[in-house]
């Protein structure tokens, strides 16, 4: 949330009262340029809140809000703060699934090669099936997230993924296995396009490349943690009862 937002009403009301400002082209000029001196400002790395108000702030050494406005700002920007931290929890354990749910193949391979006869270059050809769709999907995936936005695109793209992890626990055969593979990489694909686009949205430019490593983690955080889990699934309940467990 822009610190810009909250304070456009106060901003033309200041600057109206002070230099009676009422044309509606010359408000459109000064919010233009207050946007550029701000942007310019972030561009150097200063925060959002500090390059707002110095944007908004002085004219001619003179405050343009009232001390209540910019407790207001203050306010609204710890609360944006809170909302940023529950985002980029969202974000990382939706990666942990991410890498999860693809690599839940390697631990009910052994099993899985011998229940359903697939020679080892027939399953090299299976893990890689992944691969293929991932990369074809990504720009795809992309102009989806472009259309219909972060919300839908990562609610169809985790629900989509989570079928296509539990239908694998139903595979008779190497061609269901294969089909079941390519889809997962298809829906898996737009994630870490939202994932971009949820930090750009979300996060100042200087905090973005703290939060990316923060989501990062998760690529690696659900295999290390989780393994010794999924192993004991397949030992005692089966291959087919590991894929139920993390389709669901």
């Amino acid at each position: 949330m822009r610190v810009r937002d909250v304070f456009c009403s106060t901003f033309f009301v200041a600057r109206e009262s002070k230099q009676g400002i009422h044309d509606p082209a010359e408000k459109g000029v000064a919010l233009s340029a207050w946007g550029e001196r701000s942007d310019s400002l972030q561009a150097r790395g200063e925060s959002a809140l500090l390059c707002d108000l110095i944007a908004l702030g002085l004219l001619r050494g003179k405050p343009a809000v009232s001390s209540d406005a910019m407790h207001a700002v203050a306010a609204a920007e710890a609360t944006a703060t809170r909302v940023r931290l529950i985002v980029l929890s969202l974000i990382t354990l939706a990666t942990v699934l991410n890498y999860l749910d693809r690599a839940v193949m390697g631990v009910a391979a052994p099993s899985m090669t011998k229940e359903l006869g697939i020679s080892p270059a027939m399953m090299g050809i299976i893990f890689s099936a992944f691969s293929w769709t991932y990369a074809i999907a990504q720009v795809p995936g992309g102009m989806m997230l472009d259309r219909l936005g972060t919300r839908i695109t990562y609610a169809l793209s985790l629900g989509v993924w989570s079928l296509f992890t539990l239908m694998h626990g139903f595979a008779q055969n190497v061609a269901s296995l294969l089909t079941f593979r390519l889809g997962l990489g298809v829906a898996e694909a737009p994630c870490f396009p939202a994932n971009s686009r949820v930090l750009s949205t979300w996060f100042p430019q200087q905090e973005r490349a703290r939060a990316n490593g923060v989501y990062s983690v998760g690529q690696y955080a659900g295999l290390a943690f989780f393994s010794p889990l999924l192993f004991w699934i397949v030992a005692d309940f089966g291959w087919r009862s590991l894929f139920l467990i993390c389709g669901t």
